[in-house]
């Protein structure tokens, strides 16, 4: 089926957010996960999920002296989209397009993949 890997590259105050995502999706169990690295250092990491968009697939605090907060946001429909907070303002987002706006609108979809993808 499919097999796919993104990477993000956000710069904030001379810091270097990196957030990589990748899934496999060619057999069962689907497998994926991915990291949060921020000056190359990794934050946080998570397995296989379905966003939900208004829930952080990460939060990570204290950071370093200039990031006391780091939220990821993810969504999106085909491919992922992300959302990057930073001490509560939002210096990162991709755009949203129909199909995603649909699907964070509809949380019975959200459950019929969870269902679906065995989550």
């Amino acid at each position: 089926m499919i097999q796919k890997k993104y990477e993000w590259n956000i710069e904030y105050e001379s810091h270097h957010i990196k957030v990589t995502c990748w899934y496999d999706l060619r057999e069962e169990p689907f497998k994926g996960g991915g990291e949060l690295l921020v000056d190359e250092e990794i934050i946080d990491s998570w397995g296989l999920i379905i966003p939900e968009g208004d829930k952080p697939i990460v939060s990570a605090n204290r950071v370093n002296d200039k990031i006391r907060f780091l939220n990821i946001y993810a969504a999106g429909a085909f491919k992922p989209k992300l959302s990057v907070e930073v001490n509560g303002t939002f210096i990162y987002q991709d755009k949203l397009n129909m199909f995603d706006r649909y699907f964070l609108k509809n949380p019975k979809l959200v459950k019929k993949m969870k269902k679906w993808t065995g989550m």
